[in-house]
């Protein structure tokens, strides 16, 4: 059944038309927008009446849109249904002229549940009365720049680029964007944008005489040109254009594709962007030329978006599973499902090369369902089997809590299997994407109280300073430390591992030490304290098939709960700096040791190097040997270590006893 327009209350109504703002109220059902209500400033600013504007907003009409602005206002209309908030900026014809608009979208939440947009708008005027006549006499012209635009490469380009081929031999096609304009927009006003899309135009040019050079769309620039010195010429134009700008940061980036033989001007300047793509977010890197690497990438990453949909319903996307050890009771105490792509016949792929694409294309929530859809139905089997379980972790990606659904998903999916919400623990991990923070905040929230754990992901390892400032925001039931960059024959190194275990302790957050591939590594951890690790010494991931009759060295229910109260063990103290404690692997200079007592029996699951020297002082060969007296006989020191230990149990304090030597 299709989704009802929303029907306002007057008193809704009044309030929206009357508001002082020039406001439209949107609503989207099966993707096409419906305008619903235009404020009385809105209609002001367009100069018409209210029936008018919302008949012909309602047909979908771009006619009084800048004809260079409507692909750019189609994707905030895309973006809009997406995000939380959002917001662009265009020209509209207003009474003949154009004007430059700010509109801001916002998406709320009706009481009946309905999704609707509020699109507030800002006038900034228009500073050029003859734009639409010097528009219509110039169409290949860019009015704000004075150059050449993308219309004239249309007519133009491949004529160009056929002729100056012919004379040098080689042409650079050289791809421009201004990066971050949107923000320095924000900040320093359109105006001040507007300056520095023009400067950059003139550096740009001026570089470039002999070649072709234009503005291309919005904030980017094209130059067609004969070999250059582009090692010389692209830093000195970034530099330039930094010292113009206003913040003295804001500059160019370039991609480049060398054309050796003819070709469409289009295809050469897709390749230029995508040389240009290649380089992300990296500032340091001025320009990249299109060269194996970024073909193949850009290829991955069609053919992943061309297939993905086939891969969900083929079952390419694989769930593995990497074991998480309890290094007490040397037994597996959860797993980690990770993804891989599978496609029969070809290599398969790791969710590193793949999960970043679906992150940028708003698909991985869609992942990640299915990561969890095929974990619970492991469960789910397990338990029918009589089989042991353990807890399973979950990569989320925060782009997930755009989807306002998306918890919900979940429920249902651990509902449809009855899986109880402690056996699932979600693993986050902090990234610079365009998502509202309080958002993630509070879905985290929101999932701990459903009974869920949550996790933060690889500290240590990628995003590691963002990582520190979500630490001060969330309330996180684990921390996963990646190892893989420490190198444990570096004393720096050491000390900054030990810091962060410490730090998790006091912050109340159960360490987990990741990415464990040589035995250094482990002995150090060890020494540590550390209960919970993974890492491909330990054990290798293994595919569910593998998993699904999988019975022995799992911890039984009983295990776990006994050793969840290890976690709040903190074998190292605050004073990490003193001078004993780095000479001794950072250990506490004392003997330190933790025992589980059963049955009247005691079992040693972990001591550090200072336990052990005692033990040898006292005369005995080792530690199992120490424990071994003190199970058998029931006297002397073994009397004090046996009262001290049911005084413990009874009084639940600290309990102290005298161990006499000769």
């Amino acid at each position: 059944m299709a989704e009802a327009l929303y029907q306002f209350t007057d008193q809704e109504r009044a309030r929206y038309e009357k508001t002082p703002l020039p406001l439209l109220v949107m609503q989207v059902i099966d993707g096409e927008y419906h305008a619903l209500l235009a404020s009385d400033e809105y209609c002001k600013m367009v100069g018409s009446d209210r029936e008018s504007m919302l008949e012909y907003l309602n047909h979908h009409s771009f006619g009084r849109v800048y004809p260079a602005d409507v692909v750019r206002l189609a994707t905030f209309s895309a973006s809009a249904v997406k995000y939380r908030e959002c917001h662009l900026t265009y020209r509209l014809s207003i009474k003949g002229e154009y004007h430059t608009l700010f509109a801001h979208s916002k998406r709320i939440k009706t009481e009946d549940g309905t999704i609707l947009l509020l699109v507030t708008y800002f006038d900034l005027g228009n500073d050029q009365s003859q734009q639409t006549k010097e528009q219509s006499e110039s169409p290949d012209m860019d009015l704000l720049t004075g150059m050449p635009n993308v219309s004239y490469f249309s007519k133009f380009g491949d004529d160009f680029l056929r002729k100056l081929l012919k004379q040098a031999g080689q042409v650079d096609v050289i791809y421009f964007d201004i990066s971050s304009l949107h923000s320095y927009n924000d900040h320093f006003g359109f105006l001040q944008g507007n300056q520095l899309i023009k400067k950059c135009g003139e550096i740009i040019r001026a570089s470039f005489q002999e070649g072709l050079t234009l503005r291309y769309v919005d904030d980017s620039f094209l130059t067609i040109t004969a070999p250059s010195q582009l090692k010389k010429l692209l830093p000195e134009i970034q530099k330039k254009v930094a010292d113009f700008s206003a913040d003295k940061v804001t500059t160019v980036r370039a991609g480049v594709y060398q054309v050796k033989e003819m070709e469409a001007a289009t295809s050469a300047v897709d390749k230029a962007y995508l040389a240009l793509r290649y380089m992300g977010d990296d500032r340091h890197k001025v320009y990249q030329v299109y060269n194996t690497s970024v073909k193949k990438r850009f290829e991955l990453r069609d053919y992943l978006m061309g297939h993905f949909e086939e891969a969900l319903s083929l079952n390419w996307l694989k769930v593995y599973y990497q074991p998480i050890f309890n290094l007490y009771s040397k037994k597996i105490c959860n797993f980690e499902a990770v993804s891989r792509w599978q496609e029969p016949g070809k290599p398969a792929l790791k969710a590193s090369r793949f999960i970043p694409v679906l992150e940028r294309s708003g698909l991985v929530y869609q992942l990640d369902l299915h990561v969890l859809d095929h974990v619970c139905q492991l469960l789910n089997q397990r338990r029918a089997d009589n089989l042991p379980t353990v807890p399973v972790s979950i990569n989320l990606s925060p782009s997930d809590f755009n989807i306002d659904s998306f918890i919900d998903q979940v429920l249902g999916i651990t509902q449809k299997y009855q899986i109880p919400h402690n056996m699932i623990q979600f693993d986050l991990m902090a990234q610079p994407v365009t998502i509202d923070q309080q958002l993630l905040q509070d879905a985290a929230a929101g999932l701990q109280k459903l009974g869920f754990r949550i996790c933060l992901d690889r500290y240590g390892g990628e995003n590691n300073d963002l990582s520190t400032e979500t630490l001060l925001e969330y309330n996180f039931d684990y921390l996963k430390v990646d190892v893989r960059s420490f190198n444990t024959n570096r004393q720096r190194a050491k000390i900054i591992l030990a810091s962060v275990i410490n730090m998790s302790r006091l912050l109340k957050i159960v360490p987990v030490v990741k990415g464990v591939e040589d035995q250094a590594m482990l002995n150090f951890i060890r020494s540590l304290g550390i209960m919970l690790s993974q890492g491909r010494l330990l054990a290798k991931e293994m595919p569910e098939e593998e998993l699904s009759q999988e019975r022995d060295n799992f911890e039984s229910v009983e295990e776990r709960a006994l050793f969840s109260g290890f976690n709040r063990i903190n074998v190292l103290d605050p004073y990490l700096e003193t001078q004993d404690r780095l000479d001794n692997n950072f250990e506490n200079p004392r003997p330190n040791s933790i025992f589980i007592v059963q049955s009247q029996q005691a079992k040693l699951v972990y001591c550090n190097s200072a336990f052990r020297s005692w033990t040898g002082r006292l005369g005995y060969a080792d530690t199992e040997t120490f424990v071994k007296n003190c199970n058998r006989a029931k006297a002397g020191n073994y009397s004090r270590f046996w009262t001290a230990i049911d005084q413990c149990r009874q009084v639940k304090e600290i309990s102290q006893f005298d161990w006499i030597t000769d």
